[in-house]
């Protein structure tokens, strides 16, 4: 709630593994809030009663252990990866074409912006491809 403005009432939103969400909206309609209260990084989350894995919010669990259950894209971290792609403001970023679809699927072994000072491995390769094919995203 804000001031006197419910934002949601009974929101009732199961997940069930292998499931893929995307949350959609227009600006202001709540899409970051909803995530933010599940991740933790909206505080009023902990004053719900949300369960999140099975276990109660605000039960032991740290933000952390949430994230990494999540496939969460960020604005913040969206707009980071454009700041790195444009050639105008990163002088690093790729000539002509900014950083590719692959480069983004393989910095998630890093939790990097791109792949500057990160070792790839054939089996970081190897497992992209396995997480790309079983997604469906090739």
């Amino acid at each position: 709630q804000y001031a006197t403005n419910k934002v949601f009432d009974r929101l009732c939103w199961r997940v069930r593994e292998r499931e893929k969400w995307v949350v959609l909206g227009g600006n202001g309609s709540g899409k970051s809030t909803v995530i933010e209260l599940i991740t933790g990084d909206n505080l009023q989350g902990f004053r719900q009663d949300l369960w999140l894995f099975g276990r109660k919010k605000g039960s032991g669990e740290s933000i952390w252990d949430i994230k990494k259950q999540l496939g969460v894209l960020s604005t913040e971290f969206h707009m980071d990866y454009i700041d790195y792609a444009d050639p105008s403001i990163n002088r690093n970023a790729a000539s002509g074409g900014g950083v590719t679809n692959w480069e983004v699927v393989l910095s998630g072994f890093f939790d990097s912006v791109g792949l500057r000072g990160c070792a790839v491995t054939p089996s970081h390769e190897q497992e992209a491809r396995r997480l790309v094919e079983r997604l469906g995203l090739q």
